[in-house]
Order: structure tokens, then sequence, then C-alpha cells
């Protein structure tokens, strides 16, 4: 019986870690990696709220407050954003209120704007 070495560590470098020698294989070494980038950062990106990603990684969200509603505040409890509301008077109009963090490097700034409306 012919003894084979398991790893077939034999005639190969320890060093050699099969990067592709072709540049098709090459070509298509990369392409797998930027795919496999961007499906991580896809699964990233859908796991977070829309809370989320304005206030973490500097997003737009629009929220509509319902009809015949006015903003009085809005604010952060960890990653929820809470809204106190109140009735709109008769004499009232509708208003859009644009909220929107700035940073000491203005990156990653957060907008939410409120969206009053009226019957």
């Amino acid at each position: 019986m012919k003894k084979t070495n398991f790893f077939n560590f034999k005639h190969r470098n320890i060093w050699d870690i099969g990067w592709p020698t072709s540049p098709r294989k090459f070509t298509l070494f990369i392409f797998s990696v930027i795919c496999v980038i961007i499906v991580i950062l896809m699964i990233a990106f859908s796991s977070c709220t829309q809370n989320q990603r304005a206030k973490k990684y500097g997003g737009k969200m629009t929220i509509t407050l319902e009809a015949n509603t006015k903003l009085v505040n809005a604010t952060w409890k960890e990653d929820n954003l809470w809204i106190l509301t109140r009735e709109m008077k008769f004499n009232e109009t509708p208003e859009t209120y644009n909220f929107s963090e700035k940073s000491n490097f203005r990156v990653l700034e957060g907008e939410i704007t409120f969206v009053e409306t009226k019957k």
C-alpha cells in the first residue's frame, strides 16, 4: 500500500497561499472580494432602522405628523426618537421643521424633517 501525505505539503512552499497567477483569475478574485464586501455592507445597513441610520451614520429622515398636530419637541432616548405633539389650533398653519446635527469634522451629520399637515 502506497503511503500518501494527507496535507500534500511535499512540493509546496509554506508561504504559497494560493494567489491567482493569471490575469483572468486575479480579476475574478478581486470581483469576488468586492461582492463579499458589498453583501456585508448591505446586511449591516439593512439591519438598522431608519432612526439608527439617521442618528449614527448621518442619514436623512422625513416624518409626516398626523393631521392637525403640531410639533412641540423631539428627542433621542438611546436609538429611539421620541416626539412630543399637541393638537393644532384653528388659526395655526402647518409648518416644516428641519433638525440637523452639526459635528466637529462635518461628517456623519444627520437630518430629520418634520412635516405638519392640516385637514
